[in-house]
């Protein structure tokens, strides 16, 4: 499966990966009503029996109005643009949760969390919540990850903005993500919700569910710096929405 996962990221260019599917008739070609998804035959991928493997993935943004989103729910603004475009405009303060799969916090993480949580409160309600990374013991990976899958998706609300944080997601800057900030406050959501993946990273069910995906580094982050870097982003954000100083 390691291998499959691998030879997705591969052949996708960066795009969202959104399911492998595995076709009885070697002559069907799937369908789907999200014309953006393209489709794969295996390559190097190894079929099962007389079945054909086909993966499908969204590909990374390439212009403004592209849905990255299962369900096109609304769409995000153009990462190429350098600049946030709700800066020094009134954008609407959704609360934002941050959920984080992984093991007990050090110290000094929390201390730096913490502070800037409770910068961010002058903002908006901030709520951090963590998942306990392999919850059931599993020794298989696949088995790790499909019980942090159900723990997180058992804590994700019904109509929250979803955010999910992946090594092959968007690029995104801090214009960008103030921008994305402002995008959440119109989509009619009750709160921004922002997942942070455990070493294996996210399963199925949450890269269905989320409304956009995003990476905070080319670089392979550990959960406690991923949040470090989270949560300042997010403040920094904030400072840009607002004029503020911090930003430069």
């Amino acid at each position: 499966m390691d291998r499959i996962k691998q030879s997705i990221v591969d052949m996708s260019a960066g795009g969202l990966f959104w399911d492998v599917l595995y076709i009885n008739d070697p002559n069907a070609q799937p369908t789907s009503r999200h014309t953006s998804w393209a489709v794969l035959s295996g390559h190097n991928i190894t079929p099962l029996s007389n079945r054909r493997l086909v993966c499908i993935f969204i590909p990374p943004m390439a212009s403004t109005g592209i849905s990255l989103y299962a369900s096109c729910k609304s769409h995000y603004s153009n990462p190429q643009g350098k600049e946030c475009k709700y800066a020094g405009q009134s954008v609407k303060a959704l609360p934002i949760r941050i959920i984080t799969v992984g093991k007990k916090r050090s110290a000094g993480v929390q201390l730096i969390v913490g502070g800037y949580i409770d910068k961010l409160k002058h903002y908006c309600r901030v709520e951090d919540v963590r998942v306990k990374s392999n919850p059931k013991n599993a020794r298989d990976v696949m088995a790790q990850i499909e019980h942090e899958d159900i723990a997180l998706m058992d804590l994700i609300r019904s109509n929250e903005w979803v955010v999910m944080l992946d090594e092959h997601g968007l690029d995104v800057g801090s214009e960008q993500m103030a921008s994305l900030i402002g995008d959440a406050g119109n989509t009619g959501a009750s709160s921004l919700l922002f997942c942070i993946g455990g070493p294996y990273g996210h399963g199925r069910q949450l890269r269905r569910r989320a409304d956009v995906s995003i990476k905070l580094s080319s670089l392979v982050l550990n959960h406690e710096i991923a949040l470090v870097v989270l949560v300042e982003q997010l403040y920094r954000a904030w400072t840009i929405l607002k004029g503020q100083k911090y930003h430069h």
